[in-house]
């Protein structure tokens, strides 16, 4: 336990000594970046140390082995060990701390919301890996903005978690996704913090984990409120997706006729709208539906 000890103090000296060569404006940038998770690249380096010369840094902080490159076939990555970190968050006053772990999360907003774009397209593959790369950045960033009640802080929850649905479902990560969205949608929240369709497009995802996750309580009563607010909406193409999801989850209950209502109701809708690749989809689930429950003649 001695030794243990007596390792501790000297690595704290040796930061400490490290730090203290430091210029002041590479020590600012080093302290910033101790609210990064994981790895992060140059780009989100210069949004959240929001420092015009921060880049700068960065060689200089690789040089004393304060920060460590990493090669990918995409970009170059920096890593900083997590001692290394924890002793740059020490550094950071609680006003400091609070900007640029904001700076952070709206930073890593901007990415989860650009990538959505990108879903269904040929290049969906590679914005998936992409973005699995900054998982530890997108739950530092939930966490923040979870811990913080302000307008800001809960608007970026809401569109951190609506826009990474895809990757929780295509990752496997159904569980971890409906945690932070169920822990999202029990707080209350006024239509300034989140306007009603972010509202609805949160709960549509919260159905979607939960139905897959075979949790069909919960998961009606996410489509179900979510059905509300649409209709206040009266945004007619979601409504028809949710009715067509809301079908799907009563065919996995075995709901055979409550499923055919929702389907055939979504069908109408997508009939009226003239989409034809929609309408193609809730044919295909009412085959399905006919299928499974016997019914096909």
């Amino acid at each position: 336990r001695q030794s243990s000890m007596s390792r501790h103090r000297s690595l704290q000296a040796s930061m400490e000594w490290s730090y203290r060569l430091l210029s002041e404006p590479v020590r600012q940038c080093f302290k910033r970046l101790s609210v990064f998770r994981g790895s992060f690249t140059a780009d989100a380096v210069a949004h959240v140390v929001n420092d015009e010369t921060a880049l700068d840094y960065l060689a200089q902080l690789c040089d004393t082995s304060l920060l460590r490159p990493q090669m990918s076939d995409r970009a170059i990555r920096f890593q900083m060990l997590d001692m290394l970190r924890i002793f740059g968050g020490e550094q950071l006053q609680p006003e400091e701390r609070d900007e640029t772990e904001r700076l952070h999360a709206r930073y890593f907003r901007k990415i989860a919301e650009e990538a959505r774009s990108h879903w269904n397209q040929p290049d969906e593959s590679e914005r998936l890996d992409e973005l699995s790369l900054d998982m530890e950045n997108f739950r530092a960033a939930m966490a923040w903005a979870l811990s913080n009640n302000d307008t800001e802080a809960t608007e970026i929850a809401y569109q951190i978690t609506s826009a990474l649905v895809r990757v929780w479902r295509i990752r496997g990560l159904h569980k971890e996704g409906a945690a932070y969205l169920t822990r999202l949608l029990v707080r209350p929240v006024t239509e300034e913090e989140a306007p009603l369709a972010l509202q609805a497009t949160a709960l549509n995802a919260a159905g979607i984990l939960t139905m897959t996750m075979g949790e069909h309580e919960q998961a009606s009563e996410w489509y179900r409120r979510c059905l509300v607010l649409l209709r206040q909406l009266r945004n007619k193409k979601s409504i028809a997706g949710l009715l067509n999801n809301i079908g799907s989850l009563e065919a996995e209950r075995g709901n055979w006729s409550e499923a055919i209502k929702f389907c055939e109701e979504s069908l109408t809708l997508y009939r009226e709208m003239g989409d034809t690749g929609r309408i193609g989809a809730v044919l295909s689930n009412l085959g399905v539906v006919a299928l499974r429950s016997g019914d096909i003649t």
